[in-house]
């Protein structure tokens, strides 16, 4: 359905709210219209997991550029896993809070092409990006030049194949890495994520080697 549940829905339902399993398997079976969720107020829900999972047959796009995320207290583990339809996800405004410490397999098989989160997210307790955008269509996807990844560790196939940052985009999620991260040294699977040579995104990548991390990506642009 197209239906729009309206500014008040999220305070409507009272909290706090579970939004794991919402819409599982939503698009499967006929409809392939997603819901309008851009005006809906989810700053009391605390548990995201799989919410859109295998949401397969939708046609449109779903718009997140209002959420605020900043009363989640556990995951957003397969957040949309399997989705179609949205090919930009605009969290510039989320609010990720440091309560969640875990990201995996969000954009996994899905038609997301480019992730963008804002200065209002904290990821310094992320443990976990494990095979975040495995399987879909990333081109483009931005941390903010303040991001903290103080606790992330690992990482295995955050991307793969031919997937990519973009080279502005990973050479700052390089930099913030080596500036921020305190975590026992784990593996960063960028895909072909390229970094520019001879500068700060260089250095960072060649200090977080020498510390330990394991990282694969598309080299020197």
């Amino acid at each position: 359905s197209t239906t729009n549940f309206g500014v008040n829905w999220g305070p409507n339902l009272g909290g706090p709210i579970n939004m794991s399993y919402t819409f599982n398997g939503c698009g499967t079976t006929g409809d392939g219209t997603a819901p309008d969720v851009s005006n809906w107020d989810v700053s009391g829900f605390t548990n995201f997991y799989q919410a859109f999972i295998s949401t397969s047959g939708w046609t449109n796009a779903l718009d997140f550029s209002n959420w605020d995320l900043s009363g989640m207290t556990a995951s957003m583990n397969y957040f949309m896993y399997s989705n179609d339809g949205t090919t930009i996800v605009d969290f510039t405004n989320a609010a990720f809070p440091s309560t969640s410490t875990q990201m995996t397999y969000m954009f996994y098989n899905s038609e997301v092409e480019d992730v963008t989160w804002g200065a209002t997210c904290d990821f310094s307790n992320v443990t976990t990006m494990a095979y975040q955008c495995n399987s879909a269509n990333v081109s483009s996807y931005e941390f903010n030049v303040t991001a903290d990844f103080s606790s992330l560790a690992i990482a295995t196939n955050f991307l793969t194949g031919t997937q990519t940052m973009g080279t502005a985009n990973y050479d700052n999620f390089l930099i913030r890495m080596d500036a921020t991260n305190a975590a026992v040294p784990g593996t960063l699977g960028m895909g072909a994520s390229k970094y520019t040579g001879g500068g700060a995104a260089a250095t960072a990548r060649a200090a977080l080697v020498t510390a330990g991390w394991t990282i694969t990506d598309g080299g020197i642009a």
